[in-house]
């Protein structure tokens, strides 16, 4: 992984693509379902920025608003939200973020990653290119704990995308 990569890593580094935005950041209706237990529109909005930016970066974002306007507008649409600078009032209180992301692992079954540096390193020393090594590194950072009855059933139905 070459040094700009590895400073990306974990970030938006630039916006995604519309195809990425509807492979990645769609919410299908188990994401609705979890998002729509949030009261206000900052919450839900919030919510799904953190559910869909950890899936894009393996990583949950020390500002989870810190997201690219296309990103914003994109989920804010899904969820009829007018007005999507109304995010701001999801940092009032500092505690919804980390209750938010503890619910979102739970939900998807991520973990911090506990393997080895040593592991690692073999992993990454296998993949040719940059992208792969990437991608090496997200699945050592999070990665599902089991098969989920739900995520075998939305994934065989091809709802939930942007999940390999």
């Amino acid at each position: 992984m070459s040094d700009a990569e590895a400073a990306a890593y974990g970030r938006f580094d630039g916006a995604p693509s519309r195809v990425e935005l509807d492979r990645v950041f769609f919410l299908d209706g188990a994401d609705r379902e979890l998002i729509d237990k949030r009261r206000g529109a900052p919450n839900r909005l919030g919510f799904a920025l953190q559910l869909t930016t950890v899936r894009w970066l393996g990583a949950f974002l020390p500002d989870p608003t810190d997201v690219p306007v296309g990103v914003l507008g994109y989920v804010a649409r899904q969820l009829e939200i007018g007005d999507p600078s109304c995010v701001a009032g999801y940092l009032d209180r500092r505690r919804t973020r980390f209750e938010h992301a503890e619910e979102i692992k739970a939900a998807e079954g991520l973990r911090a990653c506990r393997r080895t540096t040593s592991a690692f390193c073999a992993a990454l020393s296998q993949d040719s290119t940059p992208s792969a090594q990437l991608q090496t590194a997200k699945l050592f950072i999070y990665r599902p704990l089991e098969i989920s009855p739900r995520s075998v059933t939305s994934s065989s139905s091809g709802s939930r995308r942007g999940r390999t």
